[in-house]
């Protein structure tokens, strides 16, 4: 993997921002909603990314990409997506958008998840290869991101 889906995050966020100082996007006025839903997303993406790496340390596993499995963890948040992780990153970035009223790292965001979602097909590919037999029932019981 050229690089961790993590850093693919950042530096869009970081694009963003930057095409933001450029040429402004804005998404609305600072209001009431956009200052609380900004950061009830970035929270709930935190969360998600927190259980997902939870979940995975009780199953004595390492939490990154880069690490060889030993097992197939299909509890906690990954009954709901075959990418947790992933998926906090691009809600912590929708959220994070919204609150400093960045119309660019909203438009982002999806760019973000095809590039990452590139790097969780491979990681599918690996579990399918390693882990046959527990991975293809999960795979068509779990959708990849929601």
């Amino acid at each position: 993997m050229i690089f961790p889906p993590s850093l693919v995050f950042l530096l869009m966020a970081a694009a963003a921002i930057v095409i933001e100082l450029l040429k402004p996007l804005p998404i609305a006025p600072a209001n009431l909603i956009r200052i609380v839903v900004g950061p009830v997303l970035m929270a709930l993406g935190a969360a998600l990314w927190l259980l997902a790496w939870r979940e995975f340390r009780r199953h004595g596993e390492v939490f990154g990409h880069q690490y060889a499995t030993e097992t197939v963890v299909t509890t906690g948040p990954y009954r709901i997506s075959r990418h947790p992780a992933y998926l906090g990153y691009a809600v912590i970035m929708a959220g994070a958008g919204l609150l400093i009223d960045c119309g660019w790292m909203l438009l982002l965001v999806p760019v973000a998840v095809l590039i990452v979602d590139s790097a969780a097909l491979r990681e599918e590919a690996y579990l399918m290869a390693k882990h046959e037999n527990d991975y293809r029932p999960y795979r068509s019981e779990v959708r990849r991101w929601i």
